[in-house]
């Protein structure tokens, strides 16, 4: 799945599955986790990067987002300089 097929999806289905499904063994969970994963190919990016995602630990975050870390200037999603993808609170944008 491509970044903008994954976001779209996310876009479509997340609202619905936070509000009234669980997490643990959620589709759109899983489909979530494996898109980051082929949306940001390491052959694209190169090893200098790394990309980190969520969408809650335990129960859905109120906004999933995805990061993409360039190891020399950041240490964390919360130190450096980082690119990220945030959903807006209603996930009708990006």
């Amino acid at each position: 799945m491509n970044l903008v097929a994954l976001l779209k999806y996310m876009q479509e289905n997340y609202g619905e599955q936070r509000t009234n499904y669980p997490m643990a063994g959620n589709e759109v969970a899983k489909k979530f986790k494996q898109g980051v994963k082929t949306a940001f190919e390491t052959t694209l990016l190169g090893e200098d990067y790394e990309i980190s995602a969520s969408i809650g630990t335990g129960g859905w975050a109120n906004v999933p987002w995805i990061a993409v870390h360039d190891k020399e200037i950041s240490t964390s999603v919360q130190e450096g300089v980082n690119l990220v993808y945030l959903f807006t609170n209603d996930y009708q944008g990006v």
